[in-house]
């Protein structure tokens, strides 16, 4: 599409004024959107946003109900409580390495209390591992 010489003009020419009175012409003389379209369209961007963020506020608290129930346990006293985010993480850590081990171990011969043989990566020597509790030592349980 080509522009018409006096569009061209105003655009080479830079000039604010030239350029606006060039824009009127080429929008057939109209001047700026009414004050009432300009306030539409505020008033539809504003419901818009309210809305975006009504939806996003609520898809973080399904996500919050979702992980305070997923972080939810009974403790000793039969209480329920909820996990930190940091005591969820190191539980799930501590589940998916007794597991692990679980699989590592499969074929061995098991040892008294939940003990299992594991060997170090850095020295090749074996130690034992209490998968209830987490307890490591280099002497074989009794």
């Amino acid at each position: 599409m080509t522009w018409p010489r006096w569009l061209r003009r105003a655009v080479r020419n830079r000039h604010r004024h030239a350029i606006e009175q060039a824009s009127r012409r080429w929008r057939g003389g109209r001047g700026d959107d009414s004050t009432r379209t300009l306030r539409k369209i505020s008033i539809s961007t504003q419901v818009a946003d309210r809305r975006a963020a009504a939806a996003a506020a609520e898809a973080a608290r399904s996500w919050l109900e979702a992980e305070a129930e997923r972080r939810k346990y009974e403790d000793s006293d039969g209480e329920e409580r909820v996990l930190s985010l940091e005591e969820a993480m190191a539980k799930e850590e501590a589940e998916e390495a007794a597991e692990a081990v679980r699989q590592l171990n499969a074929g061995r011969e098991e040892l008294p209390g939940g003990w299992v043989e594991m060997v170090d990566p850095e020295s090749g020597q074996p130690y034992y591992f209490r998968e209830v509790d987490g307890a490591t030592q280099w002497e074989a349980p009794n």
